[in-house]
């Protein structure tokens, strides 16, 4: 089997990120610091669990 188109699609994949992960940072984007996405995910998991509940006393 022939692995080098697909250590070729691996390479530009990381070089794509790597270009996003650039952009990103050069234009101040909130979501480089994964501290942030991190407390976004936890308060998006905390609605839900409120959410559930909720539902739950409704029966």
């Amino acid at each position: 089997m022939n692995t080098l188109p697909l250590i070729r699609s691996h390479i530009k994949r990381a070089d794509r990120l790597h270009k996003a992960q650039l952009i990103a940072t050069s234009h101040g984007s909130q979501y480089h610091d994964q501290s942030t996405l991190n407390a976004n995910s936890a308060s998006r998991k905390a609605k839900a669990k409120r959410l559930h509940d909720a539902q739950l006393m409704a029966f």
